[in-house]
């Protein structure tokens, strides 16, 4: 349940996680990256919280089967939340926590980053030396052999399945940056995040250790207010974005070891 999970979620919003949960180790592969390093500072200085809507598609490049998942997400300064149809997950600190509305089950347990296969420092390598950063050419070709359309998917059939995104061409004063590693474990040898001119994500095109490719549209993004750093209106804040609602006869399993 939880490779699944995060096989089509971290793997794409890992880079922002990295500055989320990882910012001080991070700044200096982020500075080779003038527009990471911006996203980094809203999160880590100014205390920003970055709000997506996403749609992530996971392709074998063998069979080309698809898997699908589309959700929401909230990015802060050590703690962001995923929310899909299927499940919740909040990350704050130390703590995790999983809800699986179908099973009315919440799973509380440690976060430890460096014990956790998927946590987004180990799924880039951000800060170590094998992994390179680079803003390339919007000409440049984006990773990734297998994809649908290489399969004989015509555009007309992406469009009607809405899965158009994943032929998303880079559009005028957008900004690609590629994240390569020489790691031979990693999850993700190569990932190229497209950004649009304010600097805001606009889809990621990455590839795992096998080759098969995943792929990141989001389709609506804003930066709203933390409100930890100075005071906030009524409708700003943060706790309705870091928080679970869990019925009172919801079964809770914690496994925290203290």
């Amino acid at each position: 349940m939880k490779t699944a999970f995060f096989r089509l979620f971290p793997l794409g919003l890992a880079i922002f996680l990295s500055v989320s949960l990882c910012g001080a180790p991070t700044e200096i592969a982020f500075s080779q990256s003038l527009a990471l390093e911006q996203i980094q500072n809203r999160i880590t200085k100014q205390d920003d919280i970055l709000q997506v809507e996403f749609r992530s598609l996971f392709v074998d490049s063998f069979t080309g089967d698809y898997s699908e998942l589309q959700g929401r997400a909230w990015i802060g300064l050590n703690r962001y939340k995923v929310e899909t149809a299927e499940r919740i997950l909040l990350v704050e600190d130390s703590v995790s926590s999983l809800w699986d509305p179908a099973q009315q089950r919440l799973v509380i347990s440690d976060y430890v980053a460096e014990e956790d296969d998927f946590a987004p420092a180990k799924l880039f390598g951000v800060g170590k030396s094998d992994v390179t950063i680079t803003e390339i050419s919007g000409r440049d070709p984006l990773p990734g052999h297998g994809t649908l359309s290489e399969f004989g998917y015509t555009r007309e059939e992406l469009t009607r399945l809405k899965l158009d995104f994943v032929t998303a061409a880079q559009p005028r004063n957008s900004t690609s940056v590629r994240m390569k590693s020489e790691d031979s474990y990693a999850a993700l040898p190569e990932l190229v995040l497209v950004l649009d001119s304010r600097q805001d994500p606009l889809f990621i095109r990455a590839v795992d250790q096998v080759n098969n490719v995943i792929h990141m549209q989001f389709t609506t993004v804003k930066w709203v207010r933390s409100c930890v750093t100075e005071p906030c209106g009524p409708q700003d804040g943060s706790a309705e974005y870091f928080s679970i609602e869990v019925p009172v006869t919801a079964e809770v399993v914690d496994l925290r070891k203290n």
